[in-house]
């Protein structure tokens, strides 16, 4: 049974440096906003009831009183915290003002009790929607929907679109084609494979320069100009062959990766579906489905949904954007959410619309507008609140002088990488960089050290206060095979805007140190 294709891979290299690809290409701001969460909100939603930063609600005041607890907009954080927190593209630390939000919130649920508590701050949890829908261009606050994580937003949509799609129905008489990018991550590569397997259908990388989605490659692919080779399980043979376009039923493109600082092409691969869709339209065909994974993207770089021409982002809220843990947001433009059905549905995502009259009526459900439909009941709202002033907190700090700080520091740590590789004698591998030709395009780098195991390494760092992670070859499959790191683990470091150049160069200084000490 066919269930999985591989494609060719591309040897066409390309300037990085010379080009703004996977970047937002208009110079124009669309997420400015008052210096006043909530006056710029007033407008929208009228008074509500929100927390400033700089003292609490009179029910907080009372809080020690109550026996309670401390109001937590006295709140302060250790100024001499030793820690170095090199990992935000894992889990980068919340601002104080983030802090304290989800504190207030938890002692709020202390005394209102959780349901009271969460009316009491209705208007402001809808600005959490709103916020996001203006950090990442969407038109809609409705085209937000609040969700656990990352990954629970892209297979929530992912397994949606999989379903009206109609997978096994493409009028070829071969089998549904997913697409992916060389660098997705194995969460979503996990899920893809499942329909696969299911339907029948197959999965195909699409070719990659230096890790990036190759243009030109994608372009032929979708011109119907672009052969394969293709595997068969029962007789364990292969043929090349045309890939028909009108079998491809949806792209999926990991924006940055979890592996390396490349940045995919989001915004030209939206343009080229866009074109293609219009074909697809005039033929009354189905459109084909595009789906982003903005977990290290968005927080870091500027990221426009309505540029990206994507129908559907998934982004987390612990990583580059500083939220607590367990958050996360899916986008999914308004026309494409109101045809999805989601796979797992409750009373919130789909409300019944009355009671029944007798035992045999069939119970009658719809859905609300938009992405709301993908939502559960349950949810953390102490949690959630945070995310939405951890968003305010981004767009506030300015989302173009953030992406410009963390270019800058990995820049400074790839410095001090190319004269560590030149002390060592050569012992520095930087994963999809030439050490002779600076390409930075993000804040993430990861490399490894020749001869000494990576999580020991992270272990040492830790020694000198450094934290930082470590990325298995199984995180991005398809990428470690490529490039020969079947088994060799990568060092990341993840700079954020509040990281320094003198942390970057005590950091050199430690793996310096580390090395010697292996040798």
């Amino acid at each position: 049974m066919l269930h999985r294709s591989l494609a060719f891979t591309s040897d066409k290299s390309k300037d990085l440096q010379q080009q703004k690809i996977g970047r937002r290409r208009s110079t124009s701001s669309h997420n400015v906003i008052t210096d006043d969460f909530k006056e710029a909100s007033r407008s929208i939603l009228g008074e509500i009831y929100f927390f400033t930063l700089d003292q609490t609600s009179q029910v907080l005041e009372n809080f020690k009183s109550s026996g309670v607890g401390h109001d937590a907009g006295s709140l302060q954080l250790p100024t001499d915290n030793p820690i170095k927190h090199f990992n935000n593209a894992g889990c980068s630390p919340q601002p104080l003002p983030v802090l304290q939000k989800v504190i207030q919130h938890n002692l709020l649920e202390s005394v209102l009790g959780g349901y009271l508590a969460a009316e009491q701050c209705q208007n402001e949890r809808d600005l959490v929607y709103w916020v996001i829908s203006k950090l990442i261009n969407a038109q809609d606050p409705l085209e937000i929907a609040l969700v656990e994580s990352a990954t629970v937003a892209w297979t929530r949509v992912f397994y949606a679109m999989c379903d009206c799609l109609n997978c096994g129905d493409n009028g070829t008489g071969d089998s549904d084609v997913i697409l992916c990018c060389e660098a997705e991550y194995a969460a979503n590569i996990v899920a893809i494979e499942k329909i696969c397997k299911e339907r029948d259908a197959t999965l195909i990388m699409i070719p990659a320069d230096k890790g990036m989605v190759d243009m030109d490659e994608f372009t032929k692919i979708l011109n119907g100009e672009w052969s394969y080779y293709e595997f068969y399980e029962d007789t364990m043979e292969k043929g090349k062959k045309i890939l028909n376009p009108d079998r491809i039923r949806m792209v999926c493109i990991t924006h940055i990766p979890t592996n390396s600082g490349i940045i995919n092409p989001v915004y030209e691969i939206g343009d080229a579906i866009e074109e293609f869709n219009k074909k697809r339209k005039k033929g009354k065909k189905h459109p084909l489905y595009y789906l982003v994974d903005a977990c290290q993207s968005v927080g870091q770089i500027d990221v426009d949904v309505a540029e990206m021409k994507c129908h559907a982002l998934s982004a987390t809220g612990r990583k580059y954007l500083r939220a607590p843990r367990g958050t996360g947001f899916l986008y999914v433009k308004k026309d494409i959410a109101d045809k999805l059905v989601p796979q797992q549905v409750d009373h919130a995502a789909a409300p019944i619309k009355r009671v029944p009259i007798d035992e045999v009526e069939d119970i009658e459900y719809e859905f609300p507008e938009g992405a709301l439909r993908f939502e559960f009941w349950e949810k953390n709202i102490a949690n959630q609140l945070g995310l939405g002033l951890a968003v305010n907190y981004a767009i506030k700090k300015d989302m173009g002088w953030i992406e410009e700080q963390c270019i800058t520091l990995a820049m400074e740590l790839k410095g001090q990488l190319r004269k560590l590789n030149v002390a060592t004698g050569g012992k520095i591998y930087v994963h999809h960089e030439n050490l002779d030709h600076d390409s930075t395009q993000c804040g993430i780098v990861t490399f490894a050290v020749r001869g000494i195991d990576s999580a020991s390494i992270k272990e040492d760092l830790l020694a000198f206060n450094f934290v930082v992670s470590v990325v298995p070859p199984t995180s991005t499959p398809f990428d470690s095979s490529n490039y020969g790191l079947n088994e060799i683990e990568l060092l990341r470091v993840s700079l954020s805007y509040f990281n320094t150049e003198e942390e970057i160069l005590d950091f050199s200084s430690a793996l310096k140190t580390i090395i010697s000490d292996e040798n």
